[in-house]
């Protein structure tokens, strides 16, 4: 499960406005996504915007792999950046080539119908002759660039995927990818992407279907959804891809904190995906049956009328993970903060106490790199 990648704004806590990103604000997010049990990978969640175009990409790369020891995720827009994200994965991986030690993945996308731009096909290449994993990701979109029908739209991505997949084994034989995919409908009154769909789950759904007829490993779709803020709609819609995520159980996913179709980044958001998360885990988890669960004998204990408040059973679980309990949920009820507000004390807690995993002297030889190829940009 990954925090979001590639968004390009920030929304502010108690701000209706979205503002560009920052390397302070790659920084946060990835620290926040480090310090959260339930995200286990960490891509460019945002990008630095402050300096020049050419060398944006080396100030977040830095800041990324700076900040975290997780399984890291690149999305490169051409062979260059590629070789750039190696060589500072190189010097994370403590001088470990990539290929023999895999801290990242990458991507490589057709552009939805049946295409795939030089840029995209010179990248699968390089991604499959230096054996570094990576996700096929066709994202065509009902009604706009596939049909409007679901089952011609599952037609459609399965021989994209299949396209990239053949071409990358023609080039390296078994060089590791991810079958992924992130088709959704269209909406026709915006003719935008309508990510928090139900559609677009069963989308979703029946790709993993297709992924595993295959027997390769599974990536679904951000859980990203269309509305701006934190609000109703957005927990809604959230719940629902995310219900439907973990009864796929595919290999890879995410998308914590995604907002705008993706291209914002909230920081409460990213707190209230790891709760809802963990709201889904539960109740697939469902009711431990074991024998010590029935509590036949404090039933007979207690009798009628009596309380459970301190009995052993209660003692022993009440910390337990038996019932799902998180200081993001009010209990207080008209006393109570909201949940949103309650993401950002959260949030704030952690980025003022959390620190870096990552080595000094594999900070310091970042910071050298960065310098030297910025300085050459």
């Amino acid at each position: 499960f990954s925090v979001y990648s590639d968004a390009l704004f920030i929304t502010d806590f108690g701000s209706r406005e979205q503002r560009p990103s920052t390397k302070q604000d790659v920084v946060n997010f990835v620290r926040l996504a480090d310090a959260l049990p339930s995200i286990d990978k960490v891509p460019n969640p945002c990008h630095e915007q402050n300096v020049q175009e050419r060398t944006g990409l080396l100030h977040t790369l830095e800041a990324v792999l700076g900040n975290t020891l997780k399984l890291q995720s690149f999305a490169p827009q051409n062979v260059a950046e590629v070789e750039i994200a190696c060589e500072m994965a190189t010097i994370a991986n403590g001088g470990q080539p990539v290929a023999e030690r895999p801290i990242f993945s990458s991507g490589v996308s057709t552009t939805s119908p049946l295409m795939l731009d030089h840029d995209s096909a010179a990248i699968l290449m390089f991604l499959a002759r230096a054996r570094i994993p990576f996700i096929t990701a066709p994202c065509p979109m009902s009604g706009g660039t596939s049909p409007l029908s679901l089952m011609g739209t599952l037609l459609m991505q399965a021989a994209e995927n299949l396209a990239l997949i053949t071409m990358a084994q023609c080039v390296e034989e078994g060089c590791p990818l991810v079958m992924g995919g992130a088709a959704g409908p269209m909406d026709m009154r915006t003719a935008v992407l309508a990510y928090g769909a139900p559609e677009r789950s069963l989308l979703i759904a029946a790709n993993n279907q297709i992924q595993r007829f295959y027997g390769l490993p599974t990536h679904a779709a951000s859980i990203a959804t269309n509305n701006w803020e934190p609000d109703i709609q957005t927990g809604a819609e959230r719940m629902l891809i995310i219900l439907v995520r973990l009864m796929m159980q595919p290999n890879l996913w995410g998308g914590a904190g995604g907002l705008t179709s993706g291209k914002t980044l909230s920081l409460e958001q990213v707190v209230i995906d790891d709760y809802l998360l963990q709201m889904g885990r539960r109740l697939l988890r469902g009711v431990d049956t074991s024998e010590e669960m029935w509590a036949i004998e404090e039933i007979e204990e207690v009798g009628p009328g009596g309380s459970y408040l301190m009995t052993p059973l209660t003692l022993k679980l009440m910390r337990s993970d038996e019932m799902l309990s998180s200081p993001l949920v009010n209990m207080e009820e008209e006393r109570g903060a909201s949940m949103r507000e309650r993401a950002h004390a959260r949030a704030q807690e952690i980025l003022a106490s959390h620190r870096s995993p990552v080595p000094e002297a594999v900070v310091e030889e970042l910071r050298r790199y960065v310098e030297r190829r910025a300085s050459k940009a």
